[in-house]
């Protein structure tokens, strides 16, 4: 194998980048530039227009190069430490699915809202 890219998201609003890894022999040749950009293809074409990263210090300048910058809200990674067995969730204890995706769906608005406000004051 040569390479590989991969990414997960809710199928509609958010989409997450996780891996575009590239064989040592064949890296610096474009092969994880087209991975990526196959990848983010896929996902606008899903719709998908908050994409995101987590990246290490490794990989930062690759992506930056391809045009990925810090996230503009200031997010940064956080992670729960791995759960013991009993103290996993109970099925009441998640978020009902719906209710998240709506609250999604209206951020993203507000956010393209917010977009189209400033492109119209830069025409000006």
């Amino acid at each position: 194998m040569v390479g590989f890219a991969r990414a997960s998201g809710d199928a509609s609003l958010v989409g997450l980048l996780h891996d575009v890894a590239v064989a040592p022999s064949h890296r610096r040749t474009g092969v994880g530039g087209r991975l990526l950009s196959s990848l983010l293809s896929q996902l606008r074409g899903l719709g998908i227009g908050d994409i995101g990263l987590l990246t290490s210090d490794g990989t930062r300048a690759f992506f930056a190069a391809c045009s990925f910058a810090p996230d503009a809200d200031g997010a940064v990674h956080m992670a729960l430490p791995p759960c013991r067995t009993n103290d996993r969730p109970q099925p009441g204890d998640y978020i009902r699915t719906d209710a998240l995706r709506e609250a999604m769906r209206r951020e993203l608005q507000v956010q393209r809202e917010r977009r189209a406000a400033e492109e119209k004051r830069a025409r000006r």
